[in-house]
């Protein structure tokens, strides 16, 4: 699992990494990765639940929305930590989500945390 959430948020990376090319090509002044920001959220799944990961990133990307957030780039992730098998129990899922710098403080309003170090996503 933490494999397949790994190579998804590398897809992400390398698609905002595109744009980040596209963007510097096309004449723009700044870098898009400069203007942007990653934040995450919990998922709250709970092992034995009924909810999906697919489920839990769209609720919280609709709740981005709501606020008036544009959501650029929506994943998950899995914080890395280590959760007894039970059921109740934590999954450790997370919603990790590319928006406006501009729109950070709306997004930390409802939840949402700046991830500072890319490189430690899903470990």
């Amino acid at each position: 699992m933490i494999q397949r959430n790994t190579i998804r948020m590398a897809a992400a990376l390398a698609m905002v990494s595109g744009l980040v090319a596209c963007a510097n090509n096309g004449g723009a002044s700044g870098s898009l990765s400069s203007q942007t920001v990653m934040m995450s959220k919990t998922l709250d799944l709970r092992q034995c639940g009924h909810t999906s990961v697919g489920e839990g990133v769209a609720f919280l990307r609709a709740q981005l929305q709501q606020g008036g957030i544009d959501v650029l780039v929506a994943t998950n992730t899995h914080d890395g930590r280590a959760y007894p098998a039970m059921c109740g129990g934590p999954t450790g899922d997370l919603g990790v989500f590319t928006i406006a710098k501009s729109q950070q403080t709306k997004a930390e309003s409802l939840g949402y945390r700046v991830i500072q170090d890319r490189n430690q996503l899903g470990k």
